[in-house]
């Protein structure tokens, strides 16, 4: 006995009606089934590409909303390097001066 189309999608029905403590299966409840399917078959692609790419940013914030002055100590080894080559140039945004250190 060939099904029709019709009986075929409603066999992909997941929220069955109940009538008279039977099951009945329906074209509208077949094609919420088969569009939830596909929503969630979309959504779990879409978060497995997302975990599995990586998103690499360089960037540093200073957090200027704290009044006075921020002390920030820095240990650079430079090895074969001469003492006397050394310097730093240190600027603070916020004032036009400028240090330079040795």
């Amino acid at each position: 006995m060939p099904f029709s189309l019709q009986e075929t999608l409603q066999s992909y029905d997941f929220f069955q009606k109940a009538v008279d403590h039977s099951r009945i299966k329906t074209l509208s409840g077949a094609a919420i089934s088969i569009l939830s399917a596909i929503f969630i078959a979309i959504l779990t692609l879409s978060e497995i590409a997302g975990y599995l790419s990586t998103d690499t940013r360089h960037e540093l914030v200073v957090d200027d909303t704290r009044g006075g002055i921020l002390r920030i100590n820095v240990n650079v080894t430079f090895h074969r390097l001469p003492c006397s080559s050394k310097c730093f140039l240190v600027t603070d945004s916020r004032s036009p001066t400028r240090s330079l250190l040795f």
